[in-house]
């Protein structure tokens, strides 16, 4: 059975860190607290579905600028922002920044839970998207130079007497490695091969 989801919570107020962490637990989920923004850079990145609530303003780096150096650091994070001083140019950098949602204190809890699943669903098709990435990458790396090359060539839609032509190739050769990398990758068809190369950013 799998963990329960963990929630982040970046907040500088102790006693409302404390609240929303009795909170979270009671409604099923793992919580970490944060006193600031830098406690939370320096943690270890989350293994497993995550999201984090973050207040807008906090002493040192505020939340924004929390959103900002996790984009730089390459840390996907999915993040709830909170705030007891919101505004319309806050409200829309947090969500031009990737935000899921931006709740104005005082915010009732099933608001909150909602907020947090929606951050959760995000967080899961991403990790989603990165694993199809990974397989899609791995697969690949079994071709060799050449097969790629035609793989390459067969995903833009050419034949095989096409890509020997461009490669300067016997067709009979190009026929092997056109079979030998299918094979590898475990697919059937040129448009199966595309979307692999899609996948993995190629």
């Amino acid at each position: 059975m799998s963990a329960p989801a963990l929630v982040l919570v970046v907040d500088d107020d102790p006693v409302f860190r404390a609240s929303l962490d009795r909170f979270l637990r009671l409604a099923g989920y793992r919580a970490r607290t944060f006193a600031s923004a830098r406690e939370l850079l320096d943690a270890a990145p989350e293994e497993g579905p995550a999201c984090a609530l973050v207040d807008l303003r906090m002493p040192g780096m505020d939340g924004l600028e929390l959103q900002r150096q996790l984009a730089r650091a390459g840390r996907r994070l999915e993040i709830v922002f909170l705030s007891g001083h919101g505004g319309v140019k806050a409200t829309a950098e947090a969500m031009k920044g990737g935000a899921v949602d931006f709740l104005e204190k005082p915010f009732d809890e099933a608001t909150l839970l909602e907020a947090i699943e929606r951050a959760l669903a995000r967080d899961a098709d991403a990790r989603q998207g990165e694993a199809a990435r990974a397989d899609a990458r791995a697969r690949l790396g079994r071709l060799s130079p050449a097969e790629r090359e035609v793989c390459r060539l067969l995903a833009s839609g050419l034949r095989n007497k096409q890509i020997a032509a461009a490669l300067g190739k016997a067709e009979g050769t190009v026929r092997v490695q056109h079979w030998t990398a299918m094979s590898k990758l475990g697919v059937s068809s040129p448009m199966e091969v595309a979307r692999l190369i899609e996948l993995a950013g190629e």
